[in-house]
């Protein structure tokens, strides 16, 4: 990672003044011989800032700079004082900080979580965790890097001093409200390893979902998403592209027991199995460097239990056979419609598998489903071409047939076929022959 180190004057933050500060001014006017109000008008700053703050209140960082800046007084003298600072003017938030402060993976960490389940506010961020586990590593995490102690508060809420914001923002030419847009992650992207892996931890701690087959991570900001994929392949991780399965604008949920209408689509990425096991590797790695404040926190054991049961040479053989089968599909479903079961048996597939094949081509718009279990290509017209009628019509021209036969010559569902059956039989067009048994 690039040697980030912040300065003092690099954060707005206010200083309260001590009888050291005081003492290095007063020398260093005299040596210049200035007034008060001579240093006031040279530097554009009010007689009454810099009273006040000689005599003991805070400045603005911004302001002292100036000063230092005019008397040739090194920064790091002041780096060196022990100190007291505040988040604002009214003294919201006291920290004791020393100086030059070394951007880390763990400043990373906690600003990344601003991206997810959170709401930025003047003077922190107010992130929200219904896992108390996950509650306290974040409360652990900064007493370890500020040495404040903060609370949890109403609604599962916990409030991140906006200052370690300002800390990660300063070198990374970032404004605060780009923590929680896709900008900060394109700049994170740029930065070591273990800062990016540090920032899709977070975001997987927010907004992920652990199984054994992937990492699924959704939000409703696609360019967000595009930037976190970015960021995923760069760790040589193998993940989905963005999908939108549905979508959510116009539909109705019910909040708080009042029904309201949804204005946003859900996006859906996924970190493959294969990706998944390096991603674990990664963050093990680097939990023994920097202890546990990089794990998953409350969402750990399902990475550890997950990962032991990934099983790699299936994997192998599973995207071997999918690269195979899926041209094949759609070879074949150019000439007929294709039902799964047919499709499955005369390839000596398992059921389950040759239907994740045909609902992948359908939420591709590759294909499109014309009857229970039957596929057709997706310039395939319906009305004309195909109807389960139809299909069993023809069956029934050639000899007597069952209801089960039909089912496993065209794969259809039972109840649909025996329903078909009855109406045509109740119509006169054909007769039974026995209980499930009809003919022309």
């Amino acid at each position: 990672m690039k040697n980030y180190k912040i300065n003092i004057f690099d954060l707005n933050i206010y200083i309260e003044n001590n009888e050291q500060i005081t003492k290095i001014i007063q020398n260093k006017l005299k040596e210049k011989d200035l007034s008060i109000r001579d240093l006031s008008k040279k530097i554009n700053l009010s007689n009454t800032t810099i009273y006040s703050f000689l005599k003991g209140s805070s400045m603005r960082s911004q302001n002292l700079k100036k000063i230092f800046d005019f008397l040739n007084i090194h920064r790091e003298y002041l780096e060196k004082l022990n100190l007291t600072i505040f988040s604002g003017p009214y003294k919201f938030r006291k920290y004791n900080l020393r100086f030059p402060i070394k951007l880390t993976p763990l400043h990373i960490r906690v600003v990344s979580h601003f991206l997810g389940d959170s709401s930025l506010e003047k003077y922190g961020c107010r992130w929200y965790q219904k896992s108390n586990i996950g509650g306290k590593f974040m409360i652990n995490l900064i007493y370890h890097l500020l040495n404040i102690k903060i609370k949890k508060g109403k609604k599962n809420s916990y409030g991140i001093p906006i200052i370690i914001g300002d800390i990660v923002c300063s070198p990374l030419k970032l404004l605060r409200k780009d923590l929680k847009s896709h900008k900060f992650i394109d700049k994170i992207n740029i930065l070591s390893k273990e800062s990016k892996i540090q920032l899709l931890a977070a975001i997987i701690v927010d907004e992920g979902h652990i199984s054994k087959s992937s990492i699924k991570i959704s939000n409703t900001n696609l360019k967000l998403l595009e930037s976190l994929r970015n960021l995923i392949l760069s760790l040589g991780y193998s993940c989905s592209e963005i999908k939108n399965y549905h979508s959510n604008i116009g539909k109705e949920i019910s909040i708080k027991n009042k029904k309201t209408r949804v204005n946003y689509n859900l996006y859906d990425l996924h970190i493959y199995a294969d990706g998944l096991l390096k991603f674990k590797e990664d963050l093990s790695k680097m939990i023994k460097g920097y202890g546990n404040f990089v794990s998953l926190w409350q969402k750990q054991n399902d990475l550890l239990k997950f990962s032991s049961k990934v099983n790699l040479n299936r994997l192998k053989k599973t995207r071997i056979s999918k690269n195979n089968l899926i041209p094949l599909i759609k070879k074949e479903i150019l000439f007929n419609p294709i039902s799964i079961k047919e499709f499955a048996n005369k390839h000596n597939l398992n059921y389950i598998r040759a239907y994740k094949l045909f609902f992948r081509l359908k939420e591709k718009g590759e294909i499109k489903k014309i009857s229970t279990g039957i596929f057709a290509s997706k310039d395939y017209d319906v009305q004309t071409n195909f109807t389960l009628r139809s299909k069993i019509e023809e069956f029934l021209s050639e000899k007597s047939i069952s209801v089960k036969e039909i089912q496993n010559q065209i794969g259809g569902n039972f109840k649909s076929i025996s329903t078909q059956l009855s109406k045509l039989y109740k119509a006169g067009k054909i007769k039974k022959k026995e209980k499930g048994i009809y003919y022309l």
